[in-house]
């Protein structure tokens, strides 16, 4: 099978700029709902429309590589590896939950501005009754609790 040279370049330019776009969007926090949606699953498109370019482009890329350039864009992407290794990948609810597990709910939705009503529901649909000084801890394994669910309810703000 051929693949044609503008569908795999025209792909490419349209998820780029796509992703870009909804990319922008997604770190002012701004757009419509749907967003996060687009941007990732844009973005796997442009990963194929990617590699379609380059299978297609295969001979100019070649030629491109054996000069200087190739070392520039090894450090760059040693680099990227480097501070995404550095940053972590920690999930933000986890790092939320090791700070709060220890500490009394009414501290923890005091700080995170937990919506106390929507919170109360929460628990109230899952049969849970904390005590006044109850940690996070405490209700989750009293109550056999998913942690992440409650970290979740404790988030919510609206």
């Amino acid at each position: 099978m051929r693949i044609s040279r503008p569908l795999a370049t025209g792909s490419t330019i349209a998820t780029f700029f796509i992703v870009a776009v909804t990319g922008v969007l997604l770190f002012f926090h701004i757009g419509p709902i749907g967003v996060e949606w687009i941007h990732e699953w844009v973005g796997i498109v442009m990963v194929v429309a990617c590699a379609l370019h380059i299978v297609v482009n295969l001979t100019p890329f070649k030629k491109f590589f054996r000069n200087t350039s190739l070392y520039l864009i090894l450090a760059s992407f040693a680099a990227s590896v480097l501070v995404v290794v550095m940053m972590g990948s920690g999930n933000p609810k986890r790092e939320l939950f090791e700070h709060f597990k220890n500490a009394s709910l009414n501290h923890t939705m005091e700080y995170l501005g937990t919506n106390k009503e929507k919170f109360a529901a929460f628990l109230a649909q899952n049969h849970v009754e904390p005590t006044e000084n109850m940690t996070f801890m405490e209700l989750v394994k009293k109550h056999d609790m998913d942690a992440m669910e409650l970290m979740g309810a404790l988030l919510v703000k609206d």
